[in-house]
């Protein structure tokens, strides 16, 4: 049962999630009238989820303070209350609450990951007694899922962050193109493609024979490396060395530049027929005034 709780315990992708599958599975494996999980955020708040007497999730925000006991969990300790009526502790507020509405013993097993403490889990009973020493085993085992499928979360949620911000950018930009140390495309963006001629991926796993030369600047037609481009398609290449894959590779800012040779061609053909044109009023002036 702990390993089937583990295993969708480490497959859920969001702490929303996480609460979910924990409060639907840990009755298999622990006893008790009240299941809750606390999860700190950054701010110092803390968001309580339990189950509704219609089974369904409920959640909390709590701020340090209504919660209590931080101080306590932060430093890693299990709490293990038999007889809340008779502990001489005194009750944080959610404890007293939960005390109030008729919890006799108490188990609270604070998440934890590299020293710091994430959240808690929190078990209860309307008997004293309920939980004893195989109970607190099984409670650190389920909290170390817990803790971990947390990092995992985290880990998911920067990667796919990270990963957005590097789309943004590349959508953006002038066409890029990762090769590695044998000319493979190993990476294109949409303007890189939209150069080529090619769809989405229409790249990848190809040879492209461009520069492979950290600083290289140079002027290239598309359509001589690969078909689909446009036949009259300029670009102006740069080459920055990189790493991808655990390797050496080649990153290739590509920008269409065939307008701006357009424009450069006709201004030249603008200034050759101003030169014409001086000349030719030259020499009309001269015959004019040969003809006086």
């Amino acid at each position: 049962v702990l390993y089937d709780v583990a295993r969708r315990v480490l497959t859920t992708a969001s702490p929303l999630q996480l609460a979910d599958v924990v409060l639907r599975q840990v009755h298999a494996l622990m006893p008790g009238d009240w299941t809750s999980l606390a999860l700190f955020d950054d701010s110092g708040g803390v968001h309580v989820h339990h189950r509704g007497d219609d089974g369904e999730l409920v959640s909390h925000e709590l701020s340090g303070d209504d919660y209590g006991d931080t101080d306590e969990l932060r430093e890693g300790r299990v709490r293990l209350v038999p007889d809340v009526r008779s502990s001489t502790n005194t009750l944080s507020p959610l404890l007293q609450e939960q005390a109030d509405a008729g919890l006799r013993s108490y188990l609270r097993v604070p998440l934890m990951s590299g020293g710091e403490a994430l959240g808690a889990l929190h078990f209860g009973a309307a008997r004293p007694s309920a939980y004893g020493q195989r109970d607190v085993v099984l409670g650190v085992e389920l909290a170390r899922q817990v803790g971990l499928a947390l990092v995992q979360i985290g880990l998911k949620q920067r990667l796919a962050e990270s990963e957005a911000a590097f789309r943004g950018i590349a959508a953006n930009a002038d066409g890029l193109v990762v090769l590695d140390e044998r000319g493979t495309v190993r990476f294109t963006n949409r303007a890189a493609e939209e150069l080529f001629g090619v769809d989405w991926g229409g790249l990848d796993g190809r040879f492209l024979d461009l520069p492979r030369e950290d600083g290289e600047r140079s002027t290239i037609r598309p359509h001589a490396l690969a078909p689909t481009a446009p036949p009259d398609r300029v670009a102006e290449v740069r080459v920055a060395e990189t790493r991808w894959g655990g390797g050496v590779a080649w990153l290739a800012s590509l920008r269409d530049i065939t307008e701006q040779r357009e424009l450069e061609a006709q201004l030249n053909q603008a200034q050759k027929m101003g030169v014409v044109g001086r000349l030719a009023g030259g020499v009309s002036h001269d015959f004019n005034n040969l003809l006086t």
